[in-house]
């Protein structure tokens, strides 16, 4: 796993997530992006399994931050700045598209914050996987909320069932907070991981933390 290759994602058991953010506006402003991401599986009734995901994204690059380049480079002697440089630096809006990579065969269920129209579907040769593309611009100091619902292609089964879900990371991302909430209504869990749980009905799991890492999570019912 030290290699930051990617996983193949057709080869994961159970439901899984990989967002993938590409700065396409060139510029500098990666690095004041502060991204939320909440994850959260409804599991009905009738074994339905519907996925809620929410990106919250705010660029917070402002004056003050633009003072401080200025400031830190003529410390060495720069001193030239011009609005193109200043746009480069962060200044201008920070152009991002975002590929979110789900089971093959999820439906879009709804969307809001963002019309349908503006998420489009791919494919990628080399996962052998389709997924959503979301072009997204961000003005300095701009924050906007995104929420896509789906389905899975599997329902929820048995006498004890199992559901795992995966967060792939992205080499290098940062500055991304994560939330996952898992509700099975009608269901006793008997234990999850890597939280430990009190048996009970209709339980809530939250993992709330940073995203430095690959997120592995399983629960099982009955």
């Amino acid at each position: 796993g030290l290699d930051a290759s990617l996983p193949k994602l057709t080869e994961v058991e159970g439901d899984f997530l990989m967002p993938i953010f590409t700065n396409i506006g060139a510029n500098k402003a990666d690095r004041y992006m502060e991204t939320g991401l909440r994850h959260q599986t409804h599991i009905f009734d009738d074994g339905s399994i519907v996925n809620e995901l929410t990106l919250t994204r705010r660029n917070n690059f402002n004056n003050d931050v633009l003072a401080w380049l200025k400031k830190t480079t003529a410390e060495y002697g720069f001193t030239t700045w011009s609005d193109h440089l200043e746009g480069v630096a962060g200044a201008s809006d920070s152009r991002t598209g975002i590929r979110l990579y789900i089971p093959e065969g999820s439906a879009l269920l709804e969307t809001r914050g963002i019309l349908r129209d503006e998420i489009q579907f791919f494919y990628d040769p080399a996962q052998d996987l389709s997924y959503y593309y979301i072009d997204q611009t961000l003005a300095p100091g701009e924050e906007k909320t995104i929420t896509l619902l789906y389905t899975l292609p599997w329902s929820f089964r048995g006498s004890f069932k199992e559901h795992s879900f995966h967060l792939f990371k992205q080499p290098g991302l940062k500055n991304i907070s994560v939330e996952k909430t898992l509700t099975a209504a009608n269901e006793l869990l008997l234990s999850s991981t890597p939280l430990p749980t009190e048996t009970r009905d209709e339980m809530d799991y939250v993992l709330q933390s940073p995203f430095k890492n690959d997120l592995a999570m399983k629960w099982l019912f009955h």
